[in-house]
């Protein structure tokens, strides 16, 4: 649970430098094709640091189909339906949307795997999503913002964005399923699947070479995607592939899903967003979810 709450915490200040980057050139399509190679990198280096080699992936074939699929759908097109969500309605109700993750997660666990959950671990998340669903409804922080034109296609692109890390993170599980493996090594296969459907994405459109050369010439944008790589895909996806892991899927899906909290003050202080009361009373009632879950 504490990888799970230390992945959100990144993820918050992760969202809050993507939505630092105001270059119209630099859409979410861009954003993936520059931080998922950076990301294979980073955890190819930290796998050599921790075992002495680059590569020691060695998980059966159910396992990596299992995650590679899962970084196509959470990584590669869950993040770009994120990214798009940010464009229209900012990166605090963008968040706010991935809410329904952890439910879509959840009931795949019980459909496929038979997991419930306890009384007081169904208490927590309802709790927390609960307060989370509070903080949706204030959306005249949003609308307030001119920038922000476009509340339906962002609410779609959110619920979508949703849809893809619950899928993911319960793909990721099956895997886990199939033997050790390791959060790291899970991890890099989920990175290579989500880069993979990435690079095919950008030839299928045509646009390969131009979002290289796009993020080439956005300097201030590429430095901010660099820092985000490292509190998003790469330390981000690796604590959350730990929590996956290590503690129930519901519990550690919701933990996941409270960046929309930590994203509150961002949204007031570096957005200059009105934050409003059912704001506040929203963020109370889901951190006391997450205290809920943390004494199951």
């Amino acid at each position: 649970m504490l990888a799970g709450i230390s992945a959100a915490i990144l993820w918050s200040f992760g969202s809050m430098l993507i939505g630092l980057i105001h270059e119209r050139p630099v859409n979410s399509r861009v954003m993936q094709a520059f931080r998922l190679p950076i990301t294979l990198v980073l955890l190819l280096i930290s796998n050599r640091i921790l075992t002495g080699q680059f590569w020691t992936v060695d998980i059966t074939a159910a396992a990596w189909g299992w995650l590679l699929v899962s970084g196509i759908i959470g990584l590669a097109l869950g993040d770009i339906f994120l990214f798009s969500a940010y464009r229209y309605v900012g990166p605090r109700l963008g968040m706010l949307l991935m809410v329904c993750a952890p439910l879509i997660s959840a009931g795949l666990a019980w459909a496929f795997l038979g997991e419930a959950s306890s009384g007081q671990q169904l208490i927590g998340m309802l709790v927390t999503l609960g307060g989370v669903a509070w903080v949706i409804s204030d959306r005249n922080s949003v609308t307030a913002r001119p920038e922000y034109n476009n509340y339906g296609l962002g609410v779609a692109f959110g619920l979508l964005a949703a849809v893809g890390q619950g899928t993911g993170a319960f793909l990721t599980r099956l895997a886990f399923e199939t033997g050790e493996i390791s959060a790291l090594n899970a991890t890099l296969v989920r990175i290579i699947g989500g880069l993979l459907a990435m690079w095919l994405i950008l030839l299928v459109r045509r646009e390969f070479i131009h979002s290289y050369r796009v993020i080439l010439q956005e300097k201030r944008a590429s430095k901010l995607l660099i820092v985000t790589v490292f509190f998003g895909p790469f330390l981000g996806v690796w604590l959350s592939s730990l929590a996956f892991k290590t503690t129930h899927l519901g519990v550690a899906s919701t933990l996941l899903a409270l960046p929309p909290i930590f994203m509150i003050p961002i949204g007031r202080y570096v957005f200059k967003e009105q934050i409003g009361w059912k704001s506040i009373l929203g963020t109370i009632v889901a951190i006391g979810g997450a205290a809920i879950l943390f004494l199951t």
